[in-house]
């Protein structure tokens, strides 16, 4: 069932409903043909037609899957990054990096899954052996590929608890460090700086882009305005 909702809060929804539905027509009367090719009030246009259709259908039908079109109006407040530079600028630097996280996360699994299966085969014979006291998922912690890369996730990407498994399993049998050393060093020190860098190049390339595609903007501007001059 829905939750109860204020009878104001229902009001100040429909009043923030019809300010932005207004800001929309005019900016359509104004910008005329213009208008749909600004992200911005592409954006707006979607909320602002998620707002009447959540409040047609809660006429209709009372589903949870309404909350989402109140909450869409929240995306509105993303045009506080056009009024600064500083938000701008990181806007456009974290979305040109999006890809690069994505794929750099694949990587990161694919990489860890390799290193947990190699654990499973050589270190979980060592930690199954020991005793490890009121320690319960230690003697399990590399008995699958899936506890193991959970392991390793926590030790080596989170940075928690290195010391509670890997130590005295290495202590015990030095020969195991090969695995959990080796896995720490490609990871930790290898590939998640290699990320790292890989993000911070396609946010600079994704911030000269973005100057690029305003100083040609601006330039248009300056030659439509020379031009109304003469």
């Amino acid at each position: 069932t829905e939750a109860k909702t204020e009878p104001w809060v229902k009001t100040v929804n429909l009043l923030l409903l019809v300010v932005y539905t207004v800001e929309v027509i005019l900016r359509v009367f104004v910008e005329r043909s213009k208008y749909m090719q600004n992200q911005w009030n592409i954006l707006d246009l979607t909320i602002v037609s998620v707002g009447w259709l959540g409040q047609a259908m809660g006429g209709i039908v009372n589903i949870s899957f309404l909350r989402f079109f109140r909450v869409a109006r929240l995306a509105r407040a993303l045009r506080v990054f056009i009024a600064f530079r500083e938000l701008n600028m990181l806007l456009v630097g974290f979305m040109g990096a999006i890809k690069t996280i994505f794929w750099g996360a694949i990587m990161m699994f694919g990489m860890l899954l390799l290193w947990a299966i190699l654990a499973v085969e050589f270190v979980h014979p060592t930690s199954s052996y020991l005793d490890w006291g009121d320690c319960e998922r230690c003697g399990r912690g590399f008995g699958s590929v899936l506890d193991a890369v959970l392991t390793f996730f926590q030790q080596i990407v989170v940075g928690d608890s290195w010391g509670a498994i890997s130590i005295p399993v290495i202590e015990h049998n030095p020969l195991t460090g090969m695995v959990i050393v080796g896995a720490a060093m490609t990871i930790s020190y290898g590939l998640s700086n290699l990320i790292l860098s890989v993000i911070v190049d396609q946010a600079n390339d994704a911030r000269e882009r973005d100057m690029d595609e305003k100083l040609k903007q601006k330039q248009a501007a300056e030659e439509m305005q020379r031009k109304t001059l003469l």
